[in-house]
């Protein structure tokens, strides 16, 4: 059975003969791969080599596919120094968000700190729902269809959708702490902006649906903290539950990034009516453990991830890896709706030897059908 197969497996609610792995290992790989520090047994290999001899999955998340078209926008970006400067003139008006990141950071493809938000006053969102109603949004299917070619029957893939439209706002645009005062100061801006996003968006959901990839990731770092229930119920779970049913009539599947605390969450996650939590974080990462995230969804959403990307740091002796390990591939034992992946991805810091064991445990796992 190849690795698409049993994530097909997993997908439709079978036992796969064993259960995958599919983990992120673009940022370990990238960063040693920069500094010359790749272990000798895979120097020179790349990222699909490297999962190929680790036995893993590839995780082939179709990427850099999506286009944002702004009729009559101007974009720009300068670097000075460690910082990015990021610039949109839309009919005299301008916006700028500023990022800064460290070189070492952005060897390994991780992004940095943002300094300023593109939305700090009234007349930001002014000139920003503007931007959206001159905004269209295409998918590449030429580059989907090529990406698809190259992960065969090592994974599926997964097409990659920006942030949905209010998180979109929070995440990049004006930032979380910013994002609540301005629904206190000014309440209907960010309503409007968030209305001419969804349909600016869903303008585009048939498009993104033709993609040949079985998978739609729509939806990313869901936080109690950050997006608590009452917000969540609001803003996002109307928009989720709608392009569920726009993906789930045209025979797709959706997806979430759930790499942060889920507590609270864990219902509405259901009431998206989504199909995959993909890089679910647990224990110690987050409060939640993988037992009661999976006991919380059951047959509803599959978990790609629980492992810790922290255990596989030095931060835990080896004596805790193994005894955490042991605990996992028990849990993992029933094979049933789960594809082991590591949250939020192998980061630089994970020890080789580590990555091996949990690659060679898992693929030990044989689950037992009745």
């Amino acid at each position: 059975m190849t690795h698409r197969q049993r994530m097909i497996d997993v997908l439709e609610g079978r036992i796969p003969d064993r259960v995958p792995i599919v983990c992120r290992l673009e940022f370990w790989h990238r960063a040693h791969t920069s500094a010359g520090t790749l272990p000798a047994e895979v120097a020179g290999l790349t990222v699909e080599d490297t999962e190929h001899y680790l036995g893993m999955g590839r995780s082939a998340r179709l990427r850099g596919v999506v286009k944002e078209h702004r009729e009559g926008v101007t974009e720009t970006i300068e670097q000075d120094g460690d910082r990015e400067i990021r610039t949109l003139d839309c009919e005299g008006r301008r916006l700028i968000a500023v990022e800064q990141c460290l070189a070492s950071h952005r060897a390994s493809g991780m992004r940095g700190q943002t300094l300023r938000h593109f939305l700090n006053t009234p007349d930001d969102y002014r000139t920003m729902i503007e931007i959206w109603r001159r905004t269209t949004i295409s998918i590449d299917h030429h580059a989907c269809a090529r990406l698809e070619r190259e992960v065969g029957d090592d994974g599926i893939g997964m097409l990659m959708l920006p942030p949905i439209p209010a998180h979109r706002i929070m995440l990049l645009d004006a930032g979380y702490e910013q994002f609540y005062f301005h629904t206190a100061d000014m309440p209907d801006l960010v309503d409007e902006l968030q209305q001419v996003m969804e349909q600016r968006y869903e303008a585009f959901w048939a498009d993104a649906a033709r993609c040949i990839a079985p998978l739609v990731l729509h939806g990313a770092n869901w936080n109690a903290q950050m997006t608590p229930p009452p917000v969540f119920e609001q803003r996002f779970l109307p928009y989720l539950r709608r392009f569920a049913a726009a993906m789930h009539d045209a025979g797709k599947r959706c997806a979430f990034h759930s790499d942060g605390d889920m507590s609270g969450l864990l219902d509405l996650a259901l009431q998206s009516d989504y199909d995959v939590a993909d890089c679910v974080a647990c224990a110690p990462l987050v409060p939640l453990s993988l037992e009661q995230i999976r006991r919380a969804w059951g047959d509803r959403i599959v978990v790609w991830g629980g492992f810790p990307a922290t255990v596989l740091d030095d931060g835990f002796s080896d004596a805790e890896f193994e005894q955490f390990l042991d605990s996992f591939a028990n849990q993992i034992s029933d094979g049933h709706r789960m594809i082991v992946g590591v949250s939020d991805a192998v980061m630089p810091t994970a020890l080789w030897p580590r990555i091996k064991a949990l690659a060679h445990r898992v693929n030990l796992v044989r689950p037992v059908t009745t």
